[in-house]
């Protein structure tokens, strides 16, 4: 049996033991600035946010609490006035289009652990930063296409990324990744510009010292 609740102009489904965030209300006089998600609606830890949950909605900032483990397709649909949303460490999970047309999202960080689909963020077209944290081994199908991205932090562990993931992206776009890795062979190929990670740079820079200074020594 599925128990629906509405608390604070947000609705809520409870099945198993397990709460589901699935809508808002989207026509609140004043609009609302910034929307807290809560860890529990009743004793009930809040795991997902719905599809279509948040679609369209018009509010700037929302807070996710660390229970978060899925957000569904198109969650944030055409969200266009979205500039920030954290990601839980406990994500694990974004889906289609979830944050596709969300215009005004201008940087994200995304954690190793989470996995996404197709066009997650399609046409956020003033997405300019995008950080993919260490553990991130695919990225699918038209997830940034037709952003407007012009740093791209790509980890090591990464060994796939779709012919359509960045399609229609600045020519500009710097990718910052490490000398050796399946993201430097990819930027190489589709001739963006390179920018070796510093820490790597530091690392060289340092044993050519210490090198320097053994033949000193000698």
């Amino acid at each position: 049996m599925i128990e629906k609740i509405t608390e604070d102009n947000l609705q809520y489904e409870i099945e198993d033991g397990i709460a589901k965030l699935t809508g808002f209300e989207r026509f609140l006089l004043p609009p609302v600035e910034k929307i807290v998600v809560p860890v529990r609606i009743k004793e009930y830890p809040i795991r997902v946010i719905g599809a279509v949950a948040f679609w369209p909605s018009c509010f700037r900032e929302i807070i996710l609490p660390e229970t978060i483990k899925i957000i569904e397709d198109r969650a944030f649909y055409e969200c266009k006035d979205l500039e920030k949303i954290n990601f839980p460490k406990c994500l694990t999970e974004i889906g289609r289009a979830a944050f596709a047309h969300c215009h005004n999202l201008s940087s994200l960080t995304i954690p190793g652990n989470v996995g996404f689909d197709t066009e997650t963020f399609y046409c956020c077209s003033n997405l300019k930063t995008v950080k993919l944290k260490e553990g991130q081994l695919i990225i699918p199908d038209a997830s940034f296409a037709f952003c407007g991205i012009e740093d791209l932090y790509l980890p090591d562990s990464l060994y796939a990324i779709s012919e359509t993931a960045f399609e229609f992206v600045p020519e500009y776009m710097v990718v910052h990744c490490h000398k050796g890795t399946f993201a430097e062979e990819w930027a190489m190929e589709h001739n963006f510009k390179i920018d070796y990670d510093k820490t790597q740079l530091n690392a060289f820079l340092e044993e050519v010292v210490n090198s320097h200074d053994a033949n000193m020594i000698k």
